[in-house]
């Protein structure tokens, strides 16, 4: 596994420079997307943990779950996020 992580690395850096801190819009949604998202979260800051970044959230609605709550399905704060 540790060999894998630092191929991964080497790759990762060959594509464009490496930071220590990556700001994330997190657009959950509604149906599965929930769970997809909070699964991808974990996956996401456990590669951090190895790879050395940490990954600041910003959690925004969008879709059905913003119907509700904005009675929009995109709302100004999800774009500006994005």
């Amino acid at each position: 596994p540790r060999q894998n992580m630092q191929a991964l690395r080497k790759k990762l850096y060959a594509v464009s420079e490496a930071k220590s801190l990556y700001d994330i819009t997190l657009l959950a949604g509604d149906g599965i997307g929930p769970e997809i998202t909070a699964a991808t979260v974990k996956a996401v800051e456990a590669v951090g943990s190895n790879c050395g970044f940490e990954v600041r959230w910003d959690e925004q609605l969008i879709g059905g779950v913003a119907i509700d709550e904005k009675k929009t399905p995109w709302p100004k704060e999800t774009l500006e996020s994005c």
